[in-house]
Order: C-alpha cells, then sequence, then structure tokens
C-alpha cells in the first residue's frame, strides 16, 4: 500500500512541477499586450510549414483544438522538434517531427494546439521585427517587391524588370525620341532580356548582396529595324548585366547605409534614420532602383 500511495505521490509531483513550469514558460519575445500578441501571430504567419519554431517552456499543453478548455493530448518541450501548421485565435496547430529523449509526453505524430504566445522562432530581433527580412524558399525575402524600375525620373528612358520567386526575371529597356521626317513615330532603343539571380547572401541585418548569375536578351544589339513607321535599334539593357552585384536593402535599415550613388537615380521612404520601404542599389554600376 505504502508503495503505492508512493508512486501516486510521485506522479501527482512530476505533474504539478511540470504545471509549474509551464505556467512559469516566458512568453515569446517578451509579449505583454494584445499588440504584441497580433504582431507576434502576423511575424508567426512567415514560419508556417516549417520546423524553425520552438516553445518557449517545458511541459506545454497540446489541446485537442484551439480552445484552452479542449481536451489535453500530450505536451511538448523546448527541445523537441514540430512543424508550425497553423494559427488561429490565439493558438498554432503544431505536429511533432522529433520529441527529444527527455520528453516525456510528446512523441513523433503528436498534433495539436498550442498557445501561440509560447511559441517563438529563431529570428534574430531585426528579422523578427522586420517580418519581410523573414526569406522564403531560399530566395527573396517576403514582402520584397517583385517589380523595379531604372529611370532619370524624366526622358523617355526606363528599364522595368520583373523578379520571380525563384530568382528568375524578364525585363524591358526601351529609349525613344521624337519623330522625324524619316520615321514620323521616331526612333526607338529596346532590349528584352532575361536572367538569373542568385541566392542571396546575407551581409548584415538589413542588406543582402545579390548577383546577377546570368543574362540574355532578344536580338544582336545594333540591328535596325522599322517598325510601324518607326525605327528601332536594339541595345544592351541599362542598369542591369551579367555579373553585376546588388545590394537589397530591407525596411528599417539605417539610411545612412544608403550609398549617395543610390539617390542620384532613385528614392526610397523614410527619415533621416531609417528606409520603410525597400532599395535596390547596382553596386557594380553605382545606379539605383525603385520598387515599382
Amino acid at each position: 500500500m505504502r508503495k503505492i500511495l508512493a508512486a501516486v505521490l510521485a506522479v501527482a509531483l512530476a505533474l504539478a512541477c511540470g504545471i509549474v513550469a509551464a505556467a512559469l514558460a516566458d512568453k515569446a519575445r517578451s509579449i505583454e499586450t494584445e499588440e504584441d500578441t497580433v504582431f507576434h501571430e502576423e511575424h508567426l504567419q512567415h514560419h508556417l510549414n516549417d520546423s524553425e519554431c520552438h516553445v518557449t517552456g517545458n511541459y506545454i499543453k497540446v489541446r485537442s483544438n484551439a480552445k484552452s478548455n479542449a481536451k489535453v493530448l500530450g505536451h511538448v518541450e523546448q527541445a523537441d522538434e514540430f512543424m508550425l501548421l497553423e494559427l488561429l485565435d490565439g493558438f498554432a496547430r503544431v505536429r511533432v517531427i522529433t520529441p527529444h529523449e527527455s520528453s516525456p509526453d510528446s512523441w513523433v505524430g503528436l498534433e495539436g494546439w498550442v498557445t501561440a504566445a509560447y511559441v517563438d522562432c529563431n529570428c534574430s530581433d531585426a528579422e523578427y521585427r522586420n517580418a519581410s527580412v523573414v526569406l522564403t524558399n531560399g530566395y527573396f525575402p517576403m514582402g520584397m517587391p517583385s517589380v523595379w524600375c531604372f529611370s532619370s525620373g524624366a526622358g523617355a528612358w526606363s528599364t522595368e524588370m520583373t523578379v520571380m520567386e525563384d530568382g528568375s526575371f524578364i525585363g524591358y529597356y526601351h529609349d525613344w525620341d521624337a519623330g522625324a521626317d524619316v520615321y514620323p513615330r521616331g526612333e526607338l532603343q529596346e532590349c528584352c532580356f532575361a536572367g538569373q539571380m542568385s541566392i542571396p547572401e546575407r551581409i548584415s541585418d538589413y542588406e543582402y548582396r545579390i548577383v546577377v548569375s546570368e543574362l540574355v536578351q532578344e536580338g544582336v544589339p545594333g540591328d535596325t529595324f522599322v517598325r510601324d513607321e518607326m525605327l528601332v535599334t536594339v541595345s544592351r539593357p541599362y542598369g542591369i548585366d551579367a555579373g553585376d552585384s546588388f545590394i537589397l536593402y530591407m525596411p528599417g535599415a539605417p539610411m545612412n547605409r544608403i550609398p549617395p550613388a543610390y539617390h542620384e537615380w532613385a528614392s526610397v521612404a523614410g527619415d533621416e534614420w531609417h528606409i520603410r520601404g525597400f532599395a535596390l542599389y547596382n553596386m557594380t554600376a553605382g545606379l539605383g532602383w525603385n520598387e515599382n
């Protein structure tokens, strides 16, 4: 009888310790206000379907649905590896991939809902505060504009470029001069081009280096032909070339990190301390591109 009583007390003590540990777990990123909670859950959206998150305490309850009074299915620990699957009403749905050997109440395939405030990611503070810094598919930061423009801001020339999620891009450069007697619709230099960019190399919390690894174009530079009473000359793209190195500046980057040469060609929203948008700078040619 004493052995049974001792065993019951041991289990009760273990459970009590687990409950206390869970109760004492710190919330992720020192969440205090409702605003903090909303921001945190918005950031976690960038980590859905990956295993880059962890819980901030031990013996965190895994419930059958997204309600505080739902049935407890098991518990996850800080060392457990899990997939973040869904966020709903302050809860996060997780599925355990690799339970740590010291975890007493989690197993492969355990799936349910935990309080989202106890789920944190591995992002640095800068990455956390600037959700756009979170990379997607190993390529460009979440929130990065796909369409960019290089121009003088005046005149009739510009280069537009659309960047895909896999780093490939397509673009069009044109420079038009008004009509004359020989060609009533004027003269046009143009270039249709496409290429591939390298995987961004992070060089600071706010900067990524990107190299144009490949660039091809339509037609032979210098060739001419007439199109609808307009003389067209095949040109090279202006503002980008194979081998060029670009720097992508993230929202929140210090304004003094943006090279003076960038401002000669483009502009970026912000104040005297930080930028609010993205900035793309061709470091090789000393040229700035605007998000379009």
